[in-house]
């Protein structure tokens, strides 16, 4: 009865040490993808409150902006002050920024930025 009881103990735990791990993954990206829709509201509601374009664009360090239009390792959001469109420049207003701790998040897309002007409308890059 002992071995019985061992041996159902031993499956659940190797059978859920997989589901819990893919648990924690499926978690992991939920939250990073949330993060970069969050960081788009924020910056369409910026925008109209502002009166001024406010950009964001994908970013793998958290200080530029990188043109591989890879969204999965974070973002930033500025206020375009230089009329540069798209680029962060010295002069433009960083109001946040995201930088996605892990590697959970594959999110790709053709654009490489996104801005929002000052009536709501949005400009893809």
């Amino acid at each position: 009865m002992l071995l019985m009881a061992a041996a159902v103990f031993l499956f659940l735990i190797v059978a859920g040490v997989p589901a819990f791990s893919q648990l924690n993954e499926n978690e992991a990206t939920a939250k990073a993808a949330g993060s970069i829709t969050d960081h788009l509201q924020f910056a369409h509601q910026e925008a109209i409150r502002r009166g001024l374009p406010v950009t964001v664009c994908a970013s793998g360090d958290g200080e530029t902006c990188n043109d591989a239009e890879y969204w999965g390792e974070g973002c930033i959001v500025f206020i375009e002050v230089d009329g540069a469109q798209g680029d962060l420049g010295s002069s433009d207003i960083v109001l946040s920024k995201f930088r996605n701790s892990g590697d959970h998040l594959g999110l790709q897309s053709n654009l490489a930025y996104i801005q929002y002007q000052a009536d709501g409308s949005i400009v893809l890059y």
